[in-house]
């Protein structure tokens, strides 16, 4: 479930923002909101945040922040509220689910060689872009991390691309069509 979108920009601020307060009346309006959480915990621009303009549905611009992930978290724990805390949360998931499919180039595979293969098993159309990976949401990071654990054992025992994909292949069009 996405609570909050992240891109590879980050979270945006006015997002995170409207989720912490849905609930809540007459809080702090955002540009105040921000403003003094950027102060009083010290972050930083161009390491915790940029800032943009966005056109509102009325034509008025106004000004949005990309915060990092820590940054978000850091912010939704500060509100202590249930949401912030189920927002926390969301980002510490979203966090272990990205270390955790960072798993196989961290063990020294060449694993370039298999990232459409990855993506195809996943039912996920692969773009060639910086940090595609975080143009996905939660559940398709979880799809990537089970292929990735399936594959991670074959490299380890030294199987050859082509007997991977033989392997796998077969396993994940049979669930592909269970699932229609």
């Amino acid at each position: 479930m996405e609570l909050i979108k992240i891109t590879n920009n980050g979270v945006s601020a006015k997002e995170l923002y409207d989720f912490l307060f849905q609930n809540v009346e007459n809080p702090t309006p955002f540009s105040m909101w921000i403003k003094r959480r950027i102060g009083e915990y010290g972050f930083e621009n161009k390491k915790d945040f940029v800032t943009y303009l966005l056109e509102s549905t009325g034509g008025r611009k106004f000004k949005d922040y990309s915060i990092s992930l820590d940054m978000a978290k850091e912010l939704a724990m500060v509100e202590k509220t249930d949401i912030g805390k189920d927002a926390r949360k969301y980002f510490i998931k979203c966090e272990s689910i990205a270390r955790k499919t960072e798993s196989i180039r961290m063990h020294g595979f060449a694993y370039s060689g298999y990232t459409k293969l990855v993506y195809k098993l996943c039912g996920i159309k692969y773009k060639k872009i910086d940090n595609f990976r975080d143009t996905l949401t939660i559940e398709e990071l979880e799809r990537v991390k089970n292929v990735e654990s399936m594959i991670k054992p074959l490299l380890e025992i030294k199987k050859e691309y082509s007997e991977i994909k033989d392997i796998l292949y077969p396993i994940f069009v049979k669930q592909i069509q269970e699932s229609n």
